[in-house]
């Protein structure tokens, strides 16, 4: 267990930023930034229907936070909007993988109508939802290893 958890740290810090000086009050600078005001700028963009900027708006957002699954979602809708269906798929993925799964809601968002039918968005669909129907997509136990950034991830154990 000692050996994974050391193993998955080093492919975290690997994905790092380049290294910071701990001591350099401005070290933490990056804490400063207007995550919420980036956030409700992209959701205004996309109620106004500027699916561009509020794409463009979602992902300085996600640069900041990788976790929030609901702008992810929101992206994955503002590419199925611009009848981009390879985008689309590739931020739907990422949607469910950082926590959103609802798929019910992802057959019916009319977000998706113009890309639905496309293969590649439909066989991510398809993927998503036999393996929200399985029992052992979730299975394992959660860990928190520290890093420069929270990554959720399961372990299973033998």
């Amino acid at each position: 267990m000692r050996l994974l958890a050391t193993i998955a740290l080093a492919v975290l810090v690997g994905w790092a930023q380049p290294a910071l000086n701990e001591l350099d009050p401005a070290a933490g600078n990056f804490l400063d930034f207007p995550l919420d005001s980036i956030s409700r700028a992209a959701n205004a963009a996309y109620q106004a229907a500027r699916y561009n900027e509020a794409a463009r708006l979602y992902l300085t957002a996600l640069d900041h936070d990788i976790t929030n699954s609901g702008d992810i979602y929101n992206l994955a809708c503002c590419y199925g909007l611009l009848k981009q269906d390879s985008l689309a798929a590739l931020y739907l993925r990422r949607a469910f993988r950082a926590g959103f799964d609802d798929v019910g809601h992802v057959r019916q968002d009319p977000d998706f109508d113009s890309v639905r039918t496309r293969p590649v968005f439909a066989t991510l669909v398809d993927s998503i939802s036999a393996a929200a129907d399985s029992a052992d997509v979730r299975s394992g136990t959660q860990i928190a290893i520290e890093a420069t950034s929270y990554v959720p991830g399961y372990v299973r154990l033998p």
